[in-house]
Formats: structure tokens, C-alpha cells, sequence
């Protein structure tokens, strides 16, 4: 859950991001798409906002980077067959 807090295609997406969380704990996401010559786009992600946390931030950061690592292998997936 969040909200898109900028907007700017094809290069920046920010959001925030509450998952399973009230809305006054998101942290801060922000997508950037980077033309790296070519075909070839690189994609920046930054999550932060973790300092509004407090003494939770530790356990949430973790928590939330085992969920990026979970999802990477299927965007890897999905670029090696082409799809991406």
C-alpha cells in the first residue's frame, strides 16, 4: 500500500509504502529509469524514510529487504527470456 508521491514518465517513479502497516509508518521508494546506451536502461531503487522509524526501523528494513530478494530472481527470469 502507498502513495505515488511523484510522477514523472519514463524516467522517475516515487512512492510510499506501508504494506501491512498504517499509513503514518511508510517509508519512501523512489524508481528511477536510467538510459544506459543502447537498448539498455538501468533501474535505480531507493528505499529510505527508515529514520521515521525509530527503534522499528532495524527489524522493518530487514524484513523489506528480504522481500526485494524474493522478487528479483522473477525480474532476472523475465529479462533472460526476453521479456523485459
Amino acid at each position: 500500500m502507498g502513495r505515488i508521491t511523484a510522477w514523472e514518465p519514463p524516467s522517475r517513479l516515487a512512492y510510499t509504502w506501508h504494506l501491512r502497516f498504517a499509513p503514518e509508518d511508510a517509508t519512501d521508494v523512489e524508481i528511477r529509469f536510467v538510459d544506459a546506451g543502447g537498448e539498455h536502461t538501468r533501474v535505480e531503487i531507493v528505499h529510505g524514510g527508515w529514520e521515521r522509524l525509530g527503534e522499528r526501523a532495524a527489524q522493518r528494513r530487514e524484513g523489506n529487504r528480504l522481500g526485494w530478494t524474493s522478487v528479483f530472481p522473477y525480474f532476472v527470469e523475465a529479462i533472460e527470456r526476453g521479456d523485459g
